[in-house]
């Protein structure tokens, strides 16, 4: 069955790493309806949505860790040693036990305690929920290790470990419908905790047959190059995370329902993002790193700029056909059960404007890659300092003052904020990337979009309020056809055709 997960192509990788994770996302997208139909938006469900994205901080700070310091280290090592990069990854490997080890421990002993400082809700609300606080421990324990497995898998091209993503829907979907009317939301938990173990033992089982990895610690040391480069991005990865929590539990005490309004909208917002931006962005991570270690500026490059274009291209019209329509998305998807209007409202005014999100991570994380690349970790520290300790000021002064909707517009400051300091990195280190053509080709699609949204805005007002469905499917069809007359008019279609090699399958097939 591990002949499975042997594609190594770069391009088939991305390829079946979106199709993976389309499948996985929209069967989890299918998930947050059904919660929003038993459960709607209350206290339940925003301590529940608390934990998911208090994991998911903690998830993305360790993963900073494996994409900016263990996996570039271990791929220049396996250019000079196969052997000692093995035995670099087994010590990752344990690390990594031993802090899943110690997570499981405090959820086991005091999870109302660590919860109880890190979020404004009720003491006596956390009582209520203790069995789902432990839980949410061990379940970041195993995310934690999964995660890692499927780095050094994907570091050795095994991309076809993509297959397993769609476990980390089809178990909570599954558990859900059986057990989600008698046990509650918690059954989700118990979900994503069978998909966890399934995925670390599938995992494991590839790197022992296919790569013979014995997992036996051996004595290891961190070169000086990664231990520099550890210490000073996961101090930015600390700082990273008190910027995520921050908002989060200011939010917590702003009023029932605000978190689970934010979590519906990050349903949204989040989905093109996990499935095409993360997976597109993380296969060409590995082939930029490969260009950095053998020198090929050039060629590193044109991989930074079509890569930033064909993400772009896909995106932008996303991110300004659901602002434009963020009632009638939030109404059509969640808008029916336990989910009422003021659920409702409170996630547009979220989304409209979070959904440009869209557009502006994709430069922020070629940008990252970049410097993770060619180990300018250290060097951009004092850059990227400047940036999170001015969203940090910047969060405890707005949110307060201006409310929990405030979020998305500080988000997005905080991104263009960080653009601007990276500016002036990459003109210093990085000379021969094209910096700001990067964001050209981000306004130049926008206004693009913004002209093919004009005729769709039309349908929409004469359509009315009455069915959002057909104002979604009438708008969007105009809308798609505008957008295609005016790509194919700038050459921005056959650009993007070009780079994912459909127009040599369509030549192929007629």
């Amino acid at each position: 069955m591990f002949s499975l997960f042997n594609t190594t192509s770069y391009k088939k990788g991305a390829a079946l790493a979106v199709a993976s994770t389309a499948f996985w996302k929209i069967t989890s997208f299918f998930n947050g309806i059904l919660i929003a139909l038993y459960f709607g938006a209350g206290t339940g469900t925003d301590i529940y949505f608390y934990l998911i994205m208090l994991i998911g901080f903690g998830v993305a700070f360790m993963q900073r860790l494996n994409s900016t310091v263990l996996i570039p280290e271990a791929m220049f090592l396996q250019e000079e040693d196969p052997a000692q990069s093995r035995r670099f990854l087994t010590a990752g490997f344990y690390f990594y036990l031993l802090l899943a080890l110690a997570l499981c421990w405090v959820g086991l002993m005091f999870p109302v305690a660590a919860l109880g400082w890190t979020s404004r809700f009720a003491t006596a609300l956390l009582q209520e929920q203790q069995l789902l606080l432990g839980l949410a421990f061990v379940l970041f324990a195993t995310q934690l290790l999964t995660y890692y497995l499927t780095s050094v898998a994907e570091m050795h091209k095994f991309f076809g470990t993509a297959l397993l993503g769609p476990l980390n829907a089809l178990c909570p979907l599954v558990s859900l419908l059986l057990w989600g009317r008698s046990v509650g939301i918690i059954s989700m938990v118990y979900g994503f905790l069978a998909a966890n173990l399934l995925q670390m033992g599938l995992l494991a089982g590839l790197l022992v047959k296919k790569l013979h990895w014995d997992f036996i610690p051996r004595p290891v040391s961190l070169p000086v190059r990664a231990q520099k480069n550890m210490l000073t991005g996961q101090t930015l990865a600390v700082v990273d995370i008190v910027n995520n929590l921050l908002p989060l539990y200011l939010i917590s005490g702003m009023g029932a329902g605000l978190v689970s309004a934010l979590n519906y909208c990050r349903q949204i917002t989040d989905s093109p993002t996990e499935i095409i931006t993360n997976r597109v962005v993380n296969v060409s991570k590995i082939e930029m790193t490969e260009n950095a270690a053998r020198g090929q500026v050039n060629v590193f490059n044109k991989n930074f700029l079509s890569t930033n274009h064909l993400l772009l291209f896909v995106l932008t019209p996303l991110a300004v056909f659901i602002s434009y329509f963020a009632a009638d998305v939030v109404a059509l998807f969640f808008k029916r059960g336990q989910f009422g209007l003021l659920a409702a409202a409170q996630t547009t005014a979220f989304l409209r404007p979070m959904i440009f999100m869209l557009v502006l991570l994709v430069p922020a994380y070629l940008q990252n890659n970049a410097i993770a690349a060619w180990c300018k970790i250290k060097e951009n520290f004092p850059y990227a300092l400047v940036s999170a300790l001015a969203f940090t000021a910047g969060a405890a002064w707005v949110l307060p003052r201006h409310g929990a909707h405030a979020y998305p517009y500080l988000l997005l400051g905080g991104l263009l904020l960080g653009f601007a300091v990276n500016a002036v990195f990459f003109r210093k280190y990085f000379p021969f990337v094209n910096y700001f053509r990067s964001f050209w080709e981000l306004l130049r699609l926008l206004a693009i979009n913004v002209i093919a949204l004009v005729p769709a805005a039309a349908v929409r007002v004469f359509l009315g309020e009455n069915d959002p469905f057909l104002n979604l499917l009438f708008s969007g069809s105009v809308f798609v056809t505008a957008l295609l007359v005016i790509s194919y008019k700038s050459r921005d279609l056959q650009l993007f055709l070009k780079a994912t090699e459909i127009s040599r399958i369509v030549k192929k097939l007629f």
